[in-house]
């Protein structure tokens, strides 16, 4: 009975769109997390390299926000998974705006400070902890 009710709703709303979202999430946070480790790798010398990454992530949320502007029921609220889904973004849009300054001031930085490294091991780790949800 139940799944005569759940095809009867899916026939009535469209397929659910809950497993395309967690797959889009999953990407957006994959190349967060690529981004965060070539970062770190190029100490923030490779602006032309982060923003690609950061283009990558713009079509990932584009899709999202796709999909989700489209979505008449989810399994969460749909503006809690746009805000997770531009926070996600905005961490790969602050790697860019770095490694930008750090390419604007390189005449002025010979190497960068110890702090800025730890800084981006955190979000390194972070990024780790938010794959681990997705």
């Amino acid at each position: 009975m139940k799944k005569t009710i759940q095809g009867a709703l899916a026939n009535l709303f469209g397929p659910s769109r809950n497993d395309q979202y967690a797959a889009l999430l999953k990407r957006l946070a994959d190349i967060a997390q690529a981004c965060a480790v070539h970062f770190r790798k190029t100490n923030g010398q490779d602006a032309e390299g982060i923003i690609a990454f950061e283009h990558q992530a713009d079509s990932v949320v584009d899709e999202i926000h796709e999909l989700l502007d489209n979505s008449f029921i989810m399994r969460f609220d749909i503006p809690d998974a746009m805000r997770l889904t531009d926070v996600l973004d905005d961490v790969v849009d602050g790697m860019r705006k770095v490694a930008l300054h750090i390419q604007a001031y390189k005449p002025y930085l010979s190497e960068l400070r110890p702090e800025a490294h730890e800084l981006m091991e955190v979000a390194a780790d972070m990024l780790l902890h938010v794959d681990k949800l997705s």
